[in-house]
């Protein structure tokens, strides 16, 4: 196998160090660079290097970005050229276009580190629906906002405090928008589900509330009923129906996810026949990251990745089917919400049963007369 890489930063740079022991892999090409080349490859500033010469047969493109990505992947795939990406939202935004042109190119594209970093979860799924009905999909998709919560259940400490900490620690980026607003674990639902369902979800269509909002005293009334906080990402499918949804779910204390620490990743799917497995692990970091994208060129180059199916219908999402009790906290008399009170915590309400739909949708517009407004599903 003969590699083209575009772009170079530490990701790639993880994934070169480790195919330095793999015979028979060798990367020819480096385009666009953002760091020094420390081993034997051309560098170069044209695509065309890449996608023109006969003896690439498979590109690695790992930014972060839709554009240029977009751009430079359907150009190797139209000049028939196998693509390995970690692109999470290259793929949630551009998921059936990429797909159908892969398939009709008969070249690959895989995404196993976009999906969940470190973990075996894409191949997972990919494995069990060859004999099953995977019917759900959920978990602690982004480790940032699991360090977040943790570090305010466990070491008392504020919101703020939590995240600078995770700045610190390399977890979270200077723009911590994609982790805090849920807006990373909406890339990796979609790109988990598609696989799993056959599906192509539009981005728009999930319901997304991540835990800015959240405060010390939330956490602390959370604690005093045996609960906790995570951010979970689900969607279900069932016959034609189809729901997803990202948004601060409170667990019991025995529960699995409340054991998720730090910045870790827990992973579950259940099927109908094989029922409910789990995957617990780094969902991110270079060489987690780096550790995934080498298992897909490995499986490229031995023959046991294959093209990508027929593009799959773009599937509506109807989230008035997920349906629970919600924890509400809010400073503003809201007549919707008092209706709707079955039980008062010390720091806010816990609701009847309600869909997702409608309660992100009140949510939505009762946050211009409370923008500290935050609430959570009860599983």
């Amino acid at each position: 196998m003969v590699i083209g890489v575009l772009g170079l930063g530490p990701i790639g740079e993880s994934v070169c160090e480790m195919l330095g022991s793999k015979s028979g892999i060798r990367v020819k090409y480096v385009c666009c660079p953002e760091r020094p080349v420390r081993f034997p490859a051309t560098v170069t500033r044209e695509l065309r290097d890449l996608t023109e010469d006969p003896e690439v047969d498979t590109v690695l493109e790992l930014s972060a970005e839709i554009h240029p990505a977009l751009e430079q992947v359907q150009q190797c795939l139209l000049a028939g050229k196998h693509v390995v990406t970690c692109n999470k939202p290259l793929l949630a935004f551009h998921w059936n276009e990429l797909m159908a042109l892969a398939a009709r190119q008969g070249v690959c594209l895989r995404y196993g580190g976009a999906a969940a970093g470190g973990l075996a979860w894409i191949p997972a799924i990919e494995r069990c629906k060859r004999a099953d009905t995977i019917h759900e999909i959920s978990g602690i998709m982004n480790g940032t906002t699991n360090y977040i919560l943790d570090a305010m259940h466990l070491a008392h400490a504020s919101f703020q405090t939590a995240l600078n900490r995770s700045q610190d620690f390399g977890y979270a980026e200077i723009d911590t928008a994609s982790d805090v607003d849920g807006l990373d674990s909406l890339h990796r639902l979609i790109l988990s589900a598609n696989t799993a369902f056959d599906v192509s979800i539009p981005p728009e269509e999930v319901l997304v509330r991540g835990i800015r909002c959240i405060q010390r005293r939330d956490v602390e009334t959370f604690l005093a009923h045996g609960f906790c906080c995570r951010l979970i990402a689900s969607a279900e499918h069932y016959a034609e129906r189809l729901a997803a949804v990202v948004e601060p779910t409170l667990v019991e204390l025995k529960d699995h996810e409340a054991a998720v620490h730090s910045n870790f990743n827990l992973l579950t799917m259940v099927s109908r026949q094989a029922g409910k497995q789990s995957f617990f692990g780094q969902g991110a970091g270079r060489y987690p990251t780096a550790y995934n994208v080498v298992q897909d060129l490995l499986d490229v180059a031995a023959g046991r990745a294959e093209p990508p199916g027929p593009p799959r219908i773009e599937t509506h999402v109807d989230n008035r089917t997920f349906v629970r009790k919600y924890y509400i906290r809010t400073a503003v008399s809201e007549p919707w919400l008092w209706s709707r009170t079955e039980e008062r915590w010390e720091t806010g309400v816990i609701t009847c049963r309600l869909s997702a739909q409608e309660v992100h949708a009140w949510a939505a517009e009762a946050r211009g007369r409370d923008p500290e407004l935050f609430f959570a599903a009860l599983r």
